[in-house]
């Protein structure tokens, strides 16, 4: 079972967030992704702890991107298109439109978007935040 967090809660948590980060930054979390254990069965999913704890949002394959630019913080979240074919197989996710309100993100996309949008959004940043071991873990970057 999930632990509910309302939503004052959670934008407590946001505006913390925000207050932490120096201006002209930006803090890039990236969500577990499903593991199998063998060719098509799956280990039970699990989030990682600190993006459900900024995000509350409990599905594999997203991203939530933070971006302070002066007084002004952008919060966009990217998470799997929903598909209704794949949600047969795999069983039921929401889609960015969703996530949006979960996470009580400012804007949000589909997850195959992130690369080119962080190039737009990072533009005014002098620093970025995240864990070179989960970029390079959840295929984020690609070679």
């Amino acid at each position: 079972m999930i632990p509910y967090v309302p939503d004052a809660e959670l934008v407590r948590r946001h505006q913390a967030l925000f207050e932490l980060l120096p201006e002209r930054s930006a803090l890039l979390l990236l969500g577990n992704d499903i593991r199998f254990r063998n060719r098509d069965v799956e280990y039970p999913f699990r989030q990682e702890s600190s993006f459900w704890y900024f995000s509350r949002f409990n599905e594999p394959g997203a991203a939530f991107l933070f971006v302070k630019t002066g007084t002004d913080v952008i919060s966009i979240v990217f998470s799997r298109e929903y598909n209704r074919d794949r949600e047969i197989w795999s069983g039921s996710f929401v889609g960015p439109k969703e996530a949006k309100k979960i996470t009580l993100a400012r804007e949000a996309f589909s997850i195959d978007q992130l690369p080119d949008l962080l190039r737009k959004h990072l533009g005014g940043s002098s620093l970025l935040y995240f864990d070179p071991a989960r970029v390079r873990s959840s295929g984020a970057v690609k070679k």
